[in-house]
């Protein structure tokens, strides 16, 4: 059975990373012709889109695999978590304003400004959370909250929930969210795309910073991630 999961993981991402290395043939090919209609500007534009693309899927690869053998390493220092909120929430303001989303960002008066942890590790979970959440939601809205939550044996805790309105999860799916090799449904990679490795990451990542993940979700209306 994991053998087959496997299988059916590595099918998936072998077609997602052929979608970005296709349109990065094809704007290449067009560039070269004399007789393309289309603007240099957009075709290069189409380029960089593509190797972007492209470029985070081999990531969250690489990601898994040193996650796999256990070689996750955290680099602690002070960050400013107001700023880090703010610029992930700004990173999909467009996108989301394509579709006609709200997307609002909330954070507790009480929260401090600046915390010790991993900067690019904690933007990595919000940017594939809130990406997931931009991604599975054509009407409605997304809603960022980050909220003090207490005190823990090591120091304060700190709540990121990430709601929306989207398609949402069944019961049944719900225990898949966050296994490895699993995606929730197949017709769902077929109509939205990805790999499904961004939960199973950030499950991983937040663990090791001491923290844990959970879901609340139901189909048709919507998931909350905290």
């Amino acid at each position: 059975m994991a053998s087959l999961e496997k299988s059916r993981f590595l099918a998936n991402v072998s077609h997602e990373l052929r979608t970005p290395l296709n349109a990065v043939i094809g704007f290449s090919e067009l560039l070269g012709n004399p007789d393309c209609r289309f603007s240099q500007q957009r075709l290069v534009g189409g380029i960089k889109n593509s190797a972007r693309s492209l470029l985070s899927l081999v990531e969250g690869v690489l990601d898994f695999s040193r996650i796999e053998s256990g070689r996750v390493d955290l680099a602690e220092k002070i960050l400013d978590l107001h700023a880090l909120v703010e610029s992930v929430t700004a990173m999909f303001t467009l996108s989301a304003g394509k579709k006609g989303l709200s997307l609002m960002c909330d954070l507790d008066p009480g929260l401090p400004h600046y915390i010790l942890g991993d900067e690019y590790r904690l933007r990595q979970i919000l940017v594939n959370l809130v990406g997931n959440a931009v991604k599975f939601t054509d009407r409605g809205k997304v809603h960022i909250r980050v909220e003090m939550i207490g005190a823990g044996p090591v120091g304060k805790r700190i709540r990121f929930v990430i709601e929306d309105t989207g398609i949402g999860i069944s019961d049944n799916a719900k225990s898949l969210v966050f296994e490895r090799f699993r995606q929730v449904d197949d017709s769902v990679q077929r109509q939205y795309g990805g790999t499904g490795l961004g939960t199973t990451i950030s499950k991983h990542l937040v663990e090791a910073m001491g923290g844990e993940i959970g879901l609340k979700s139901k189909y048709g209306e919507g998931t909350c991630l905290c």
